[in-house]
């Protein structure tokens, strides 16, 4: 019984550590998309854009709540809605991660 509380400490820390980079997520992409609309502009029938677009999502899936969003007070009053969203799909990554993990050390050492 002690045993699986010493492993639920660090699943517990490092699914917290997926959830707080969901919740820097969107943020950072906010920011890297306004940079790079200054620099670049794709097309928007490319591959290459398409391919983009499923990244973003994938990467943040709370973006889809944006893409109603045009004004301000839309945008701002989304955001607390976007990051919950984040930081629970990373959460669930983090906890898949971590079962893979255990799942590839089980079968390592037998």
């Amino acid at each position: 019984m002690t045993e699986s509380v010493g492993k639920a400490k660090p699943r517990r820390k490092f699914i917290l550590w997926f959830a707080v980079a969901g919740i820097a997520a969107y943020p950072v992409l906010m920011l890297v998309g306004y940079c790079l609309d200054r620099i670049w502009t794709p097309d928007v029938f490319s591959p290459f854009y398409n391919l983009l677009m499923i990244f973003s999502f994938l990467l943040s899936p709370g973006a889809t709540l944006m893409m109603d969003a045009e004004h301000w007070p839309d945008i701002l009053a989304a955001i607390p809605f976007v990051t919950v969203v984040n930081a629970l799909w990373y959460a669930f990554v983090g906890a898949s991660v971590w079962r893979v993990r255990e799942f590839l050390r089980s079968r390592a050492s037998s």
